[in-house]
C-alpha cells in the first residue's frame, strides 16, 4: 500500500500514540514481534499486508499464497490492537475450532514472551479467564466476556459481542461443497454483523472484520460475502500472467483485487514476489509437487484453470442462429473468433459467451427426427422442465429449453401441448421417477386434442450429476450443439427481483456449472429435459455432416436424372442464410 489513506476506521485510536511512536505503524509493531521471537525479517508482502489489516476498510479479506504468514500477521494484528486499547474484545472464528485454538494460544504464548506485551497478561488473582481457548487481559476492566475467544464458525456464537472479529480460514470442502452448505455458512457470516459492538469514541470501540482464506472454487462465499461489504485484496506467489490478472476482477468499489505491488511490480511474468523465501527452483518444485487446480488455487489465488476442469461444459463450445422449426442447413462451422460472438450476457465462468457459426453450408433439410423431452415437477419450488430438440446431420438442434410452473395442472399439460405441436415433435419422453407415471396418463388426453403422437417413459437410474455430464459432455466438446438464439430469451424468470432464482433456473448456467459434486446445482429441471432429449438422439450423431451433404447430393442427383427434370433439386432452392426462407 504506496499511498496510505488520510483517514481509516483505526486513525482515532491511533492518534492517541505520541507523535512519532514506532508503534503508530503496525508494520513496526509486528517487526518487532518477529524480532523477539526469532523469525525472520518480515518481507515486502508481509509489510504491504500489515499496512492493509491497519489501513484497510472496516470490513477486509486477505487472500495471500500458501506460507506467506498471513496468520502470524493476524496474530500479531490482534496483539497491536489490544496493545493499543486492553478493552478489545476479540473473537477468532474458524472452520475448525482447533484452528482457533491455536491462534489463541499462539496469541497468549506472545503475551509471555515479548516484553512489551507482559503488561497484558491475565491476573488469575482477580479471577481472569486463562485457557487455550480464552484469556482476559489483566489490565483490562472486568467484563463478562473475555478478551480473546476462539470458536468454530459453525457453533454457537448467539450471544457474543466483538469490536474485532478474525475469520480464518472459514471456507473448506468439507463445509461448502454444495450449495446449501455455502448458504448455511454464508448465513453464518451474515450474523457477524450482529455480533459487532456498535462504535464509540469515548470507550475506544472501532468494531472491525479481517477475514483470512483460500477460496475452494468460483463458488466460494468470499466472493459471496463482498455483497455485504467485504473489500478483496489478493497476493499471489508470483507475478501472475496477463491472463490469470485479468480473473481476479475488481471489488464492488471499483478498485482492483490484486494488490497494487502486484499489478506495479517490474519483473515478468512468473517473477517470485518473495524471491528471498521462494526461489524459482522453489517454486518450480511446488508446481510439480502439486496438481495445476492445487497450485494454482493455493499459490495464485487464482480458482479459474481449476474451476475450467471441475465444469467441463462450455456455452463457447455450442453454436446459437436462428433455424426453422423443420428445416435446417446441413453444416455448421464453430468458431470462437470475436466478430462471431453474441452481445448477449453470459452466465457462464469468466471467459466463456455466446457465440454464431462461423460459417453455414449446404441446402436446406428437413430435420431426421425432433423430440420433446419433460421432467415433471411436483407443487414444490421445482419448474417442469421441457426441451424440444432436432437432429441431423450429426447435429443436436436445440429449438427450446424452458421451464413451466404449475407441476400437473392443467395449463401446464396445454402449453406442453402446445409446445409440441409448434415443433412437430415426434415422440415425447416424460421422466417417470417422479408421480410413478402419473403426468403420462394426465397428458395423453390433452394431447390428443392439440398434437397426437408417440409418448414413451424414461426412469433414470445412474446419479443425475454423472449421468447428465455423460450425455452433453461429449456433443458440446465435438461442437455438435446447436441452439436457436431464442433460447438465451427462454431463461428470463418472471418472479420479479428474485435475481438469484432468474440465474439457477438459467439452462446456461446450469450447464456451465454442472460438477460431478452431488447437489451441485440448486434448481436443473431444464437441464435434466435437454440431457434426456439429446440421449434418446445420441445414436444420430455418429455421422459426419460433409458425408451426409455428399450422399444427398447424389440422391438429388440420381432423382433429377431419372425424373429428366431441368431444374436443380428442391432442397438446393433456399439460400441457407436468409432467414425468411427458413420459415
Amino acid at each position: 500500500m504506496k499511498e496510505k489513506p488520510e483517514d481509516y476506521p483505526l486513525k482515532p485510536l491511533v492518534d492517541q500514540l505520541p507523535e512519532g511512536h514506532p508503534f503508530r505503524l503496525f508494520s513496526n509493531f509486528a517487526r518487532v514481534v518477529w524480532d523477539r521471537v526469532g523469525l525472520p525479517n518480515i518481507t515486502p508482502v508481509q509489510a504491504d499486508i500489515c499496512d492493509h489489516l491497519q489501513f484497510g476498510p472496516t470490513h477486509l479479506q486477505i487472500q495471500a499464497f500458501r506460507g506467506a504468514g498471513k496468520t502470524y500477521l493476524t496474530v500479531a494484528y490482534v496483539l497491536w490492537r489490544l496493545w493499543m486499547n486492553p478493552e478489545e474484545i476479540v473473537l477468532i472464528l474458524s472452520a475448525a475450532k482447533n484452528t482457533s485454538d491455536q491462534i489463541c494460544r499462539f496469541s497468549r504464548r506472545l503475551i509471555d514472551e515479548v516484553p512489551e506485551l507482559n503488561h497484558l497478561r491475565p491476573d488469575v488473582s482477580r479471577g481472569d479467564q486463562d485457557s487455550a481457548v480464552s484469556f482476559q487481559c489483566g489490565c483490562a476492566t472486568v467484563k463478562k466476556s473475555p478478551s480473546v475467544i476462539s470458536k468454530g464458525v459453525t457453533g454457537t456464537i448467539t450471544g457474543d459481542r466483538a469490536s474485532l472479529v478474525i475469520l480464518d480460514d472459514i471456507e473448506v470442502p468439507n463445509n461448502s461443497d454444495t450449495p446449501a452448505m455455502r448458504e448455511k455458512l454464508l448465513n453464518r457470516v451474515e450474523e457477524i454483523s450482529a455480533l459487532m459492538l456498535p462504535p464509540n469514541e469515548e470507550l475506544n470501540v472501532y468494531p472491525t472484520v479481517r477475514v483470512l482464506g483460500t477460496p475452494q472454487s468460483t463458488h466460494t462465499i468470499y466472493r459471496t460475502i463482498e455483497g455485504l461489504g467485504y473489500h478483496t485484496k489478493i497476493w499471489p506467489i508470483e507475478k501472475p500472467e496477463p491472463e490469470i490478472a485479468n480473473t481476479y476482477g475488481k471489488n464492488p468499489d471499483g478498485e482492483e483485487r490484486l494488490a497494487r505491488m502486484i499489478r506495479e511490480h517490474e519483473g515478468a511474468p512468473g517473477t517470485p514476489m518473495e524471491p528471498g523465501r521462494f526461489t524459482p527452483v522453489e517454486i518450480a518444485g511446488l508446481r510439480m509437487k502439486f496438481t495445476r487446480p492445487s497450485y494454482n488455487r493455493q499459490y495464485l489465488l487464482s480458482t479459474d484453470l481449476s474451476d475450467a476442469e471441475r465444469f467441463p461444459i462450455k456455452v463457447k463450445d455450442a453454436m446459437f442462429t436462428e433455424f426453422a422449426e423443420r428445416t435446417a442447413a446441413e453444416i455448421y462451422i464453430h468458431s470462437n473468433h470475436n466478430r462471431n460472438r453474441l452481445k448477449f450476457d453470459c452466465p457462464g465462468l469468466p471467459g466463456d459467451a455466446f457465440y454464431e457459426p462461423g460459417q453455414i453450408e449446404g441446402c436446406q433439410v428437413p430435420f431426421e427426427k425432433t423430440v420433446m423431452t419433460v421432467d415433471p415437477s411436483g407443487r414444490g419450488a421445482d419448474e417442469t422442465g421441457i426441451a424440444v430438440v432436432s437432429s441431423l446431420s450429426g447435429y443436436l438442434f436445440v429449438h427450446s429449453v424452458r421451464g413451466i410452473p404449475g407441476g400437473y395442472s392443467l395449463p401446464t399439460l396445454e402449453a406442453i401441448a402446445r409446445e409440441a405441436h409448434r415443433y412437430r415433435v415426434h415422440e415425447i419422453h416424460i421422466e417417470s421417477n417422479f408421480g410413478d407415471g402419473a403426468f403420462t396418463e394426465l397428458l395423453k388426453p390433452v394431447l390428443q386434442r392439440f398434437h397426437p403422437c408417440t409418448i414413451e417413459e424414461i426412469r433414470n437410474s445412474q446419479r443425475k450429476e454423472l449421468r447428465i455430464l455423460e450425455t452433453l459432455s461429449p456433443p458440446f466438446g465435438a461442437n455438435r450443439m446447436i441452439f436457436h438464439t431464442r433460447t438465451i430469451a427462454q431463461q428470463d424468470n418472471q418472479v420479479v427481483g428474485d435475481t438469484t432464482v432468474a440465474r439457477d433456473r438459467n439452462v446456461f448456467f446450469q450447464l456451465t456449472h454442472l460438477e460431478e459434486q452431488k447437489g451441485c446445482l440448486p434448481h436443473d429441471d431444464r437441464i435434466d429435459a435437454l440431457e434426456m432429449a439429446c440421449r434418446v438422439l445420441t445414436e444420430t450423431m455418429n455421422r459426419d455432416a460433409a458425408n451426409v451433404q455428399r450422399q444427398r447430393e447424389l440422391d438429388d442427383l440420381d432423382q433429377w436424372i431419372i425424373e429428366d427434370r431441368g431444374t436443380s433439386p428442391t432442397w438446393c432452392s433456399m439460400d441457407p442464410t436468409t432467414p425468411s426462407a427458413l420459415l
